[in-house]
């Protein structure tokens, strides 16, 4: 059955107005244009863009603009997803559909694969600890801390032992 999807007070489509519209490669996650969508682009033609600010691919229908991660979730399932989209590999623009999963806002913030600009040592999931480092692990507001090891090294494959473990979504 579908139902109806509405963002910001507009309707937004529905599966088999997509799929009249696109065609998706599930396998390699490229959407094509089934019909002409303007004077300039031609039916056949890949669809999308790959946005600067981010590496997400949009695709504009209508004058909206989509994320080709949540088209190609309604283009399979049938449904709008209620939740984020993951990219398991956390490359923005592999839309392939074995790449994609459902996931919660709190599980999909921890796939990061760098350490952000306020990490101390450069390394994601170390800090310094007196003359050593040691990995830590955030799990429902709480800090997992390791041992502290010698070398960054160490410390870093303490960290990616201790998320296995700690976050189910890992992907490290």
């Amino acid at each position: 059955m579908q139902f109806e999807h509405w963002l910001g007070g507009k309707r937004m489509m529905n599966a088999v107005e997509l799929r009249a519209l696109l065609h998706y490669e599930p396998e390699i996650g490229i959407f094509t244009w089934r019909v002409k969508p303007n004077r300039r682009i031609a039916a056949g033609t890949v669809a999308g863009h790959v946005r600067a600010d981010d590496g997400y691919i949009s695709i504009q229908i209508g004058g909206v603009p989509y994320f080709a991660h949540r088209l190609a979730w309604l283009y399979m399932s049938g449904n709008w997803s209620i939740a984020d989209i993951d990219h398991r590999d956390t490359v923005r623009s592999n839309n392939a559909f074995a790449n994609l999963r459902e996931a919660a806002e709190f599980p999909n913030q921890q796939n990061l694969r760098k350490a952000t600009r306020r990490s101390s040592t450069g390394v994601l999931g170390v800090s310094a600890a007196g003359r050593g480092y040691r990995a830590s692990v955030r799990v429902n507001g709480k800090n997992h801390y390791s041992t502290t090891f010698l070398t960054i090294g160490a410390a870093y494959s303490a960290y990616v032992s201790m998320k296995r473990i700690l976050h189910a979504g890992c992907t490290l």
